[in-house]
């Protein structure tokens, strides 16, 4: 699978007795995943699995050119950390995202509630402050967005009258 994401809010529960992993890629999956916020899930942000995953990235950094799985212009705040690291990796997952563009690892997030108040996904002075990435230089399907996550303020909520935080 080599999926695009671009503008996409990821928020866990928040709570030490559910684990949960904000992003999970493996069994070879790339992919380009850009401009998003992974928030308070107990275990990391990101766990990559399999030789054929690490396969598909360029060891050297996140956002490398030609690779088939990119990540950048990311915001990760896990109770868990930014990355899984495993013995069995083929490269560090932290350092592979440091040298990202644009990533902001270990930062404390900001989201907070839409208008008229309810779980935080809008971004915060955190979230806004991440440069976002040109995804239409990725893939033309997506609109430029000027912003990381889904919802840039609680003044331009365009989610309302949406389903959110389905088992919550």
């Amino acid at each position: 699978a080599r999926p695009n994401f671009s503008n996409v809010t990821m928020v866990g529960a928040g709570d030490s007795a559910i684990g949960d992993i904000g992003m999970l890629i493996r069994e070879g999956s790339g992919g380009q995943y850009f401009n998003i916020v992974v928030a308070d899930f107990t275990d990391e942000c990101l766990d990559l699995d399999d030789t054929l995953t690490f396969d598909q990235a360029d060891s050297t950094s996140s956002t490398a050119a030609g690779a088939d799985l990119r990540i950048g212009s990311v915001l990760f705040d896990c109770l868990g950390g930014d990355a899984d690291e495993e013995g069995t990796d083929s490269f560090d997952i932290t350092d592979w995202l440091t040298a990202g563009a644009n990533n902001s690892l270990g930062a404390t997030n900001t989201l907070g509630p839409p208008v008229g108040g309810g779980k935080f996904y809008v971004n915060g002075a955190t979230e806004n402050s991440v440069t976002a990435t040109d995804t239409t230089t990725i893939d033309p399907f997506f609109e430029a967005a000027d912003f990381i996550g889904a919802v840039p303020s609680a003044g331009e909520d365009f989610t309302q009258g949406w389903t959110v935080f389905l088992d919550q």
